[in-house]
């Protein structure tokens, strides 16, 4: 009997509590947890007095945090085991219920996403990282990795108040060291880390407060001088500037945001470079203030310090989490030959070069023509080791031909790339047009292989068409250890590939001209058994030939782990298959079309580098290619297709926008190639910088 009562003891003890503790669990489990409660200005600091915290300030009834709001829910719910392991918690405030914690966060708009630490607000949700769950996550990551977050609550501001008298006094040139100055909208702004400083129609002013604060910190270390100006009471300061609106309202429905420029040390001309825009982001202005006085001051640099920047190789623990590659614009001369004005332009790159990212300015005596030759060879012997590739010995003439100029001159270096660039520079009428230098520097300012995202894309796209016919998009993805080690070997194969498309646009540019040549020579020798004038015949033997530096393929890669959705976003689809890591896609940026297989039919892929670059080439140099074309697709929501949809679909409409289409086809190439003819001729249509005229024809 007691053995039976023991046994119905333990049956209906697991009938009655195993049910409640499996619901527990469930409750327990993120998909099925309720979003915590809002915090509210009675709990807001104490929650926040330890560890990080993305804050999301919303209203119940604005229309885009309702949007919103599954999105947040879903990230919330993703983070829930990453969270502690980060120190960092997800919450929200409703601004609505809690307006008077909203006023006193100076919360301008909702939704509104922030980073806060112990000593409150740190920063702003990066405006060029999309509110999807992959980027809040990217944010919580990156921002719990970033030591300074942990410090920056705590940090005063180390930015001296200056009047309209000191600013000029640098501007004089009388400063001991590189200034970085900020102004305000305000009147009395003694110091920039004041939380109850009022700002008006200034939505980025107290976002900024805190940037200015932690900037202020790490450029006093560096040797900066730092400062800020109040433009209400140094009104004739900021306007002459070009900072009127931060003097007075001129549009009430508009924004204002603070303005930021650097001066420099013992110079009176050219010593003014402005930052543009604004940002949250401390490392985008101490990137602009230390690359900027570096590329001011024109630093040496030896060949041996280049060798190793570019000859770096591509490893899987440098493609993502480091920084983009630099690139390394040398002024090379000899101490011999070069006078004082050959120095005078590189006052006028600190400016320009500093709205291009990663770039430096540098100056060097060594033997860079030696330097960018052994790099080429070494590109073959790179191209050599693909096992696919047919045995290919460098062309010495052809090295030759692409780096004819003079001296002094500029070469173009880049990190972890082996293709020589040299500025083409014949005289000094082009040694001393800054416009034409930074037109070739600007041209080629991409790295070889350069990272895709939703936020880039269309800037890559319709980078220099005219140049850059094509752009190719590897397919990546970084989820694991296992697939990060085949990307950097696609990546690796795109190199090769981008190396071998390099020696053969070389080859193809350069039979061009020859062609040309010989044109140009029958053309002479015709005239002269007409017996045309010797005026006319000496005029066409001094018409020059025409050197064309397009046909260039822009390379890039996407990781598809991050950003799963966006190749059908950026209307590369294919309703036959879907897309993996080591596909490509080539896109003809000039006829909106993109393919993802090749001349046999086969999907397009980095597997064989030789094949890869054959298909690209095949865009590129067509008539070099005796098999059939490949077949492209319409890239859906691009001009010329996006616009037929709209009209009607009558046989006697489409024959007329065809005839049309034709009509346009041909002028618009020739304004093509007249835009290059012009900007290749420029280079002899200057005023240079000590006031010469334009040059003779």
């Amino acid at each position: 009997m007691l053995h039976a009562f023991r046994a119905f003891i333990l049956v209906w003890g697991l009938v009655w509590f195993l049910p409640q503790r499996v619901f527990a669990d469930a409750l327990n489990s993120p998909e099925e947890m309720p979003l915590p409660d809002p915090l509210t200005i009675q709990n807001f600091k104490k929650h926040t007095s330890s560890g990080l915290h993305i804050v999301e300030f919303y209203s119940p009834y604005c229309h885009h945090c309702k949007l919103f709001a599954p999105v947040w829910e879903e990230t919330w719910r993703s983070f829930q085991e990453e969270g502690p392991e980060l120190n960092m918690t997800m919450v929200q405030v409703d601004c609505v219920q809690s307006g008077d914690l909203c006023a006193e966060e100076k919360i301008p708009a909702y939704p509104q996403i922030r980073l806060y630490g112990p000593g409150g607000f740190i920063k702003e949700y990066p405006d060029n990282l999309k509110r999807t769950k992959e980027g809040i996550l990217k944010f919580a990551r990156t921002e719990a990795g970033n030591a300074e977050n942990k410090d920056a609550s705590m940090l005063q501001s180390r930015s001296k108040l200056l009047g309209e008298s000191s600013v000029t006094e640098l501007l004089k040139g009388n400063g001991k060291r590189p200034y970085a100055i900020s102004f305000w909208p305000t009147e009395d702004l003694d110091d920039v880390n004041d939380a109850k400083a009022q700002f008006e129609i200034c939505n980025s002013c107290p976002n900024f407060q805190r940037t200015w604060t932690v900037l202020s910190n790490k450029l006093k270390i560096e040797g900066f001088g730092v400062g800020h100006v109040n433009c209400v009471r140094d009104a004739r300061l900021c306007e002459e500037l070009g900072y009127g609106n931060l003097v007075k309202i001129t549009n009430h429905r508009g924004d204002r945001a603070p303005a930021v420029l650097m001066i420099l040390p013992q110079s009176t001309g050219n010593n003014i470079i402005f930052y543009e825009g604004v940002r949250t982001d401390v490392a985008a202005y101490e990137d602009f203030f230390s690359r900027s006085y570096s590329n001011a001051i024109v630093p040496d640099i030896s060949a041996s310090t280049l060798a190793d920047e570019t000859r770096k190789p591509l490893l899987a623990s440098n493609i993502r989490g480091s920084n983009e590659p630099k690139t390394f614009i040398v002024f090379n001369y000899n101490p011999k030959d070069v006078v004082p004005e050959d120095f005078e332009i590189l006052k006028l790159f600190s400016g320009p070069l500093s709205k291009m990212p990663n770039t430096y300015l540098y100056k060097s005596t060594d033997d860079l023509m030696f330097l960018a030759r052994t790099n080429y060879e070494l590109m073959f012997d790179e191209i050599k080791s693909d096992d696919s590739k047919a045995i290919q010995e460098p062309d010495t003439d052809l090295f030759i031909s692409n780096s004819l100029t003079s001296s002094p001159t500029f070469f173009m270096f880049k990190e972890q790339n082996l293709i020589p660039n040299v500025f083409h520079g014949y005289s000094t009428t082009e040694m001393r047009n800054i416009d034409y230098i930074l037109d070739w520097i600007g041209i080629d300012i991409f790295p070889l292989i350069n990272e895709l995202t939703p936020e880039n894309f269309q800037g890559h796209l319709k980078h220099d068409p005219q140049i850059f016919k094509v752009m190719t998009i590897q397919l990546i993805n970084m989820s694991s250890d296992e697939e990060v080690s085949k990307s950097a070997q696609y990546l690796r194969n795109n190199m090769l590939t981008a190396y071998d498309l390099e020696i053969e646009r070389g080859k193809y540019l350069r039979s061009r001209v020859l062609e040309t040549r010989s044109k140009k020579e029958k053309e002479v020798n015709d005239m002269k058994e007409k017996q045309v004038s010797t005026e006319k015949i000496v005029k066409k033997l001094r018409s020059e030939i025409f050197h064309d530096y397009g046909f260039k393929a822009l390379f890039t890669y996407l990781d598809i782990s991050e950003f799963p959705n966006f190749i059908s976003q950026a209307g590369l689809i294919d309703a036959k298959r879907s897309y993996k890591s080591g596909d490509v896609l080539v896109i003809d940026k000039e006829n909106s079309v993109f393919y993802d297989r090749d001349q046999h039919d086969e999907i397009l892929t980095s597997q064989s580098s030789i094949k890869l670059k054959d298909a690209i080439s095949s865009v590129l140099f067509p008539e070099l290619h005796q098999t059939s074309p490949m077949r492209g697709k319409r890239l859906r929501g691009r001009w010329p297709f996006y616009l037929v949809g709209s009209f009607p679909k009558s046989s006697l409409f489409l024959a007329g926008a065809a005839i049309l289409l034709l009509k346009l086809i041909k002028p618009l190439r020739f304004y093509k190639h007249l835009k290059i003819e012009r900007r290749y001729r420029n280079k002899r249509d200057v005023v240079g910088i000590l006031g010469k005229g334009k040059a003779k024809d």
